[in-house]
């Protein structure tokens, strides 16, 4: 069985650094893709064979060159196998009620998380979606 992965795509880089942190401490066995656009995301994922897409992406929805929105847009188009689930978590610093209703127009959207994480939502997180 292979390791269990999970995405960061986010442009700040303290946000990643504590994510990757909490993540590793939590279990380091668990396989870590980081990005800072979604552009760079997209390219990335493109070159992975279906089953090596990630288990978890946590997205931050406002990054230069290519948002999480357009990034989500582009990703649903790339994903090969339809059957493969991909727990998609945004996060976010913004408080925007369209962006809360707009998560829920995109099937893989789990959940809605504001900036900063906590450690404890990473635990329930990596508990619920990697096993």
């Amino acid at each position: 069985m292979k390791n269990k992965t999970i995405c960061i795509i986010d442009d700040e880089e303290i946000i990643q650094f504590i994510i990757k942190t909490v993540i590793r401490n939590l279990n380091n066995e668990i396989s870590i893709l980081s990005y800072k656009n979604g552009e760079e995301a997209l390219e990335a994922l493109k070159q992975v064979v279906d089953e090596d897409l990630p288990d978890v992406i946590l997205l931050d929805i406002n990054m230069p060159v290519m948002g999480g929105w357009q990034f989500l847009d582009e990703f649903v188009k790339l994903k090969p196998n339809p059957n493969k689930r991909i727990a998609i978590y945004i996060l976010s610093s913004s408080a925007a009620p369209d962006d809360k209703i707009r998560a829920k127009v995109y099937k893989d959207i789990i959940g809605y998380i504001n900036k900063p994480i906590e450690a404890d939502t990473l635990k329930k997180i990596t508990q619920l979606e990697l096993g």
